[in-house]
C-alpha cells in the first residue's frame, strides 16, 4: 500500500510538474527567456513525462526561432522594396547593408543560443 501511495504521488508530482512547465512557457515571448527556462526545467527532467513535455517546448522555441526568422525576412523585402520605390539624393541601399548585417548577427546569436543550449533544442 506504501508503494502505491508513493506511486500514486510521484504521478501527481510529474502532472503538477507538466503544469507549471507548461504554464511558464505559456507567458515567454523571446528566445533567450525561453532557452534559459527550458535549460533550468531541464535539470529537473527525470522522469520520462516531464522530459516529454520539455521536448514538445524545445519545439515551441524552434518555432519562435523559426518566426522571429520570418519576420526580419519580411521586413527585410519591405525594405528593398522601399528603398527601390523612393527617388532621392540619399543613395538608394545608405544604411541597408549595415542593417542587413546586424539583423544577421541578431540571429546568428540566437541560433547559438539554441545549439549551445544544455538540452537538445536543435
Amino acid at each position: 500500500e506504501d508503494m502505491q501511495n508513493f506511486k500514486l504521488h510521484a504521478k501527481d508530482l510529474s502532472s503538477m510538474c507538466n503544469i507549471v512547465i507548461n504554464e511558464t512557457f505559456n507567458s515567454i515571448n523571446t528566445i533567450s527567456v525561453a532557452v534559459e527556462v527550458l535549460e533550468a526545467f531541464h535539470f529537473l527532467a527525470r522522469t520520462e513525462e516531464i522530459c516529454d513535455c520539455l521536448l514538445k517546448q524545445a519545439h515551441r522555441v524552434r518555432i519562435l526561432f523559426v518566426r522571429k526568422c520570418d519576420l526580419l525576412r519580411s521586413e527585410f523585402d519591405e525594405r528593398r522594396r522601399d528603398s527601390a520605390a523612393k527617388e532621392s539624393f540619399e543613395p538608394r541601399l545608405a544604411g541597408a547593408a549595415q542593417w542587413a548585417q546586424s539583423m544577421s548577427e541578431y540571429m546568428e546569436h540566437y541560433w547559438n543560443l539554441l545549439n549551445h543550449s544544455e538540452c537538445k533544442i536543435v
